[in-house]
């Protein structure tokens, strides 16, 4: 659709359409920058939004939603009202543009993380250049690092967790802190594209444990792609919190692969 769409051509389908129950939006075009979605009556089950040009997308009124994926889009805020049925999240953001954007997209996905629904399977997925948080500024660019320790109610639901592409320059803190988040998880994958280069950030880190450390009773599998010796702490962390893991993988090489949404 050509940039010349009004958005509330869109909203219309969701509002009008009350018997359509998937909904793929690509390469949609709007001088408009968010998308509201009030639609009380909607039997929509499945929404896509590939490659669009919407910043916000609000979604207010969304009664049957149950998967929601925003693929390479230029979302930077995803605002959740009443979505009583969702599921299934997808997120998968390109990096590329520059570093101003991508910082503060992922300050905004500390706010996602407060206003989630009931969600039990998430999917972050970062597409582009890797080389946008140098580890000498890591705290500077990820001043939320330190508020997820304190989010283990955030994410309640959540059962399947997969981070794909996460950079590799990246405290892989980070991730902990989504498993912190999520109490009842019980599947984390995740996946550090290769690189010879050892982030400076990561010698010398360790998690001692302390007599107020949380304790994961429900964690079973975790799949680490692209492991390597600076993964080592978050691994040595998981077996000592984790008390019913059965099942650990880890991969030196190896990809996620896209097979659709």
């Amino acid at each position: 659709m050509s940039a010349s769409t009004p958005v509330a051509m869109y909203e219309r389908v969701f509002e009008d359409c009350t018997g359509l129950q998937v909904l793929h939006l690509t390469f949609c075009c709007c001088a408009h920058t968010t998308l509201v979605v009030d639609a009380p009556c909607s039997h929509i089950r499945e929404l896509v939004l590939e490659e669009c040009s919407f910043f916000v997308i609000e979604l207010r009124d969304f009664p049957m939603l149950v998967r929601l994926a925003c693929c390479l889009t230029h979302t930077s805020k995803i605002l959740f009202g009443s979505v009583p049925s969702l599921m299934d999240i997808n997120l998968s953001f390109s990096l590329e543009d520059d570093s101003k954007v991508a910082a503060r997209w992922i300050d905004e996905f500390d706010s996602f993380l407060g206003m989630s629904p009931t969600i039990t399977n998430l999917v972050i997925r970062f597409i582009g250049r890797r080389t946008w948080i140098r580890p000498s500024h890591l705290e500077r660019k990820l001043p939320h690092l330190k508020k997820l320790s304190h989010l283990e109610r955030k994410l309640p639901h959540l059962k399947k967790l997969l981070v794909a592409d996460m950079p590799s320059n990246w405290d892989i803190s980070w991730t902990r802190g989504l498993h912190m988040a999520s109490t009842f998880l019980e599947v984390l994958h995740i996946h550090v594209p290769h690189s010879e280069m050892e982030p400076d950030c990561m010698r010398g880190m360790n998690w001692s444990k302390s007599g107020n450390e949380l304790r994961h009773h429900h964690l079973k599998e975790l799949v680490m792609i692209g492991y390597t010796q600076r993964n080592i702490w978050l691994l040595k962390y998981v077996v000592r919190v984790c008390t019913s893991l059965q099942c650990i993988v880890l991969l030196k090489d190896g990809n996620v692969r896209y097979i659709g949404l």
